[in-house]
């Protein structure tokens, strides 16, 4: 009973959960029911979660989970954050993702995706997505982490650099487009032709490797408004900063995935979908407990998740 009335809070409403498995088994159980279910569980796996993070950061605790070892694809790990409210206001809830990466019909694709997610400070998102990396056979001596992408905040760079040194950092380059359009509409106007030309050609510039390019353009503007001035200094602060994880054709041709698709679909399909509909407001603990189940649920480890808890019971 459990495992499916879990499975529903985790990925409905706890009213519309209630129903549903009313429906489908006949067993009349209250809203409240699913929610202490839901959260009790998802907080068991977050202890276990606890010891894996433990193991992974070097302490004497048995590893509690199988490792996927073995030579295959390379991996890389993208990072994100999102916001929900809470009882505390409006938080931030960081999200990462583990993928293996190859070519899919001829376009570089994430494949054999994990994740982990949680209302946590960058140093525990951090050992959060270490232990997943671990947990998934990375660190051996036949592999490691490839790539890291992100969104261009310091935190993810410094969390890169900490557990993932070796790895190329890239910046999503939809997050780079998006601020070179940002610029164009702040300069010229929304849906102007002379807007969409001036960022077509710094796009083009960009996706040639030619980063210092942008900047150069991007200081010969002129801005009158306020409004447009600012957005033009956080891109040329942006791009000047960022530069150096722009450097697209190569990533190209080795092979690399330069999107963050993973965790910007994980941002709306794990946290935003369960946790950010209308009316929503969570303690942090519920929220916690279901980003954990999530989680798991995300992953493919549904059946997996619940045989831990059934063994540390």
């Amino acid at each position: 009973m459990e495992k499916g009335v879990s499975r529903l809070g985790a990925e409905l409403p706890y009213r519309r959960a209630a129903e549903t498995y009313t429906a489908l088994t006949r067993i009349p159980i209250s809203p409240k029911a699913v929610e202490g279910i839901t959260k009790g569980n998802g907080e068991a796996l977050g202890e276990e979660m606890a010891k894996e993070m433990a193991f992974a950061m070097g302490e004497e605790i048995e590893p509690p989970g199988p490792r996927e070892g073995g030579r295959g694809l390379p991996w890389g790990v993208t990072i994100d954050g999102t916001t929900i409210l809470t009882e505390e206001g409006w938080r931030e809830v960081k999200v990462g993702a583990v993928f293996r990466f190859g070519p899919v019909r001829g376009e570089v694709k994430a494949q054999e995706i994990s994740y982990r997610a949680g209302l946590w400070k960058a140093e525990e998102m951090g050992e959060a997505l270490w232990a997943e990396t671990r947990r998934r056979g990375i660190d051996t001596v036949y592999e490691d982490v490839e790539v890291v992408i992100g969104d261009g905040a310091a935190w993810i760079w410094n969390l890169a650099q900490t557990h993932y040194w070796g790895a190329t950092q890239i910046v999503d380059w939809y997050h780079a487009e998006e601020r070179l359009w940002g610029v164009g509409k702040a300069m010229y106007g929304e849906g102007e032709e002379r807007t969409r030309g001036w960022v077509e050609a710094r796009l083009g510039q960009l996706w040639g490797g030619d980063v210092e390019g942008v900047i150069l353009q991007l200081e010969a503007l002129k801005p009158h408004r306020a409004e447009a001035k600012e957005v033009v200094a956080q891109a040329l602060s942006y791009f000047t900063h960022q530069a150096r994880r722009m450097r697209y054709p190569k990533y190209r041709e080795k092979g690399y995935p330069i999107g963050s698709g993973p965790v910007e679909s994980a941002c709306k399909n794990m946290v935003g979908s369960r946790l950010k509909r209308g009316g929503m407001r969570w303690s942090c603990e519920g929220a916690q407990a279901v980003l954990n189940l999530r989680s798991e649920l995300m992953s493919g480890r549904w059946d997996e998740a619940w045989r831990r808890l059934r063994q540390a019971a």
